[in-house]
């Protein structure tokens, strides 16, 4: 998904940096735009975030990397492997709201979190991932409280992707899924979500929140049909 709205965001003119461990897909990824900039780092690491919001002085930050957990029961869990989505997703998440308060960013500045539908709904087969997605949910509101207070302009959004079979997180937990529910991959989709959700549907969602379409929202599910604002 990142690639896809790191991509999209380049299209429509935008200056993007990118940043991800791997610099394979990175670099193919700055050599298909002259607007894409490659940052090699690890977004969950405490000084990643400090480095790159000065640095660079984003106007948006979109957080959508995370930890892809093992699919099996809570009872072949440890806790260092039930907790790897609190010491990735939450810890990103963490690292990079605080710094936009400490910095502090733009005023205009708006970072979009990707938490997930498993926030709202659980997830039984993935450790600690619902807990920790709703992690997320919780960070955003108390930093979007403190920035309101220091009146610092920013603007902070959540957003919920359905279960999706479109990327390797989605499809190795739709399968965990589905074979729980003795069904095929295809017809557990069909029957919980219609439409699935693709990279390419997100990339366009997301940047209807940059453009400004969705501001007085300040959490949304994202859907293969789009987004949907959730109740305050």
């Amino acid at each position: 998904m990142g690639r896809e709205i790191a991509a999209l965001a380049a299209d429509n003119g935008k200056r993007v940096i990118a940043v991800a461990r791997s610099t394979q897909a990175l670099s193919d990824l700055a050599s298909s735009s002259s607007k894409i900039t490659a940052e090699v780092a690890d977004a969950s690491c405490a000084t990643t975030a400090a480095r790159l919001l000065t640095r660079w002085h984003p106007d948006e930050v979109v957080l959508c990397a995370g930890a892809e957990p093992v699919m099996r029961s809570i009872r072949d869990y440890d806790w260092e492997s039930f907790a790897q989505p609190f010491e990735v997703d939450a810890k990103t998440t963490f690292h990079w709201l605080r710094n936009a308060l400490v910095a502090p960013m733009k005023a205009t500045g708006r970072i979009v979190v990707f938490s997930s539908g498993a926030a709202l709904h659980g997830s039984a087969l993935s450790g600690g991932y619902a807990p920790a997605k709703q992690a997320q949910r919780y960070l955003a509101n108390y930093v979007r409280q403190e920035a309101s207070a220091a009146q610092l302009g920013l603007r902070i959004q959540v957003v919920l992707p359905q279960l999706n079979p479109n990327t390797r997180l989605g499809a190795a937990a739709v399968a965990g899924y589905a074979a729980k529910a003795g069904e095929t991959p295809e017809a557990f989709v069909k029957k919980r979500f219609g439409t699935p959700l693709t990279p390419s549907i997100a990339a366009s969602a997301i940047s209807e929140m940059l453009s400004g379409v969705h501001d007085q929202y300040n959490e949304m599910m994202l859907t293969g049909k789009g987004l949907t604002p959730l109740p305050a």
